[in-house]
């Protein structure tokens, strides 16, 4: 979703992984930093997030979510199908159980 439709798709059905930078320029991560400063980075930014009005960042996530939120409900019966439509096709073989 943070990467377009179209780019989003091309990455999921080819298996391209991208690298840290193509990542930040497609604007899929906002920052990137060696491993060893990770956790101080997410305390900083969790510790600024606190200090903001709890019910402004509450309900500011939320709002945020609601679009995501809808799109999954929309989509999961669908994805169900699929996934349970794909187990099916393996399950025999899988399990060992040709007589399926």
């Amino acid at each position: 979703m943070l990467m377009g439709l179209n780019r989003g798709r091309y990455f999921l059905m080819t298996g391209q992984e991208l690298s840290a930078d193509e990542a930040l320029n497609l604007g899929v991560v906002n920052e990137i930093h060696p491993q060893t400063n990770l956790l101080d980075r997410a305390w900083e930014i969790g510790r600024g997030i606190r200090k903001r009005p709890e019910l402004t960042v509450r309900l500011t996530r939320e709002a945020m979510l609601q679009p995501i939120k809808r799109a999954m409900l929309e989509a999961l019966p669908y994805g169900l199908a699929l996934e349970g439509l794909a187990a099916c096709d393996h399950w025999p073989t899988e399990f060992g159980n040709d007589e399926l």
